[in-house]
């Protein structure tokens, strides 16, 4: 009776291979989560910042301090979500303002901060604030 199989020398071979290949692809895959997360904060710093300069067109001053993104989304009647996002929001004077979001990845150092004013969006607004200015993929550093 003759029996094929695979060889410990061929699974060994093929488990180096797998190996190998996830070496390269896991920070690859790491850079494509940080860089879908930094898109998704100036997405959403964006809207803020439009909706922001509206009010303040409506009302003459920009929207009033506000801490949390629920009077963010509130006071701007909009509804922007945070997936994995920390959203802050400081207005420095009537005519001033300053929103940040901040990813935060648990037992890693993948984190940023983007922060955006008042001024016009463009390469330099919103700005990447970080320890590591490199986590931040496509915006320069504040």
């Amino acid at each position: 009776m003759k029996r094929t199989a695979f060889t410990l020398m061929e699974l060994m071979v093929v488990v180096i291979i797998i190996g190998i290949m996830a070496g390269y692809a896991l920070p690859q895959y790491q850079r494509a989560v940080r860089k879908a997360h930094e898109r998704d904060a100036i997405v959403q710093l964006t809207a803020i910042q439009a909706a922001n300069i509206m009010y303040y067109a409506k009302n003459g001053a920009y929207l009033p301090v506000a801490a949390t993104l629920t009077a963010i989304n509130t006071g701007l009647n909009i509804n922007i979500i945070p997936n994995d996002m920390t959203y802050a929001y400081t207005r420095t004077s009537t005519s001033a303002f300053t929103a940040s979001a901040t990813w935060d990845e648990a037992g890693t150092t993948n984190d940023f901060m983007l922060i955006i004013n008042q001024a016009a969006a463009g390469a330099g607004n919103p700005c990447c604030s970080t320890t590591t200015p490199s986590q931040c993929p496509t915006r320069a550093s504040c």
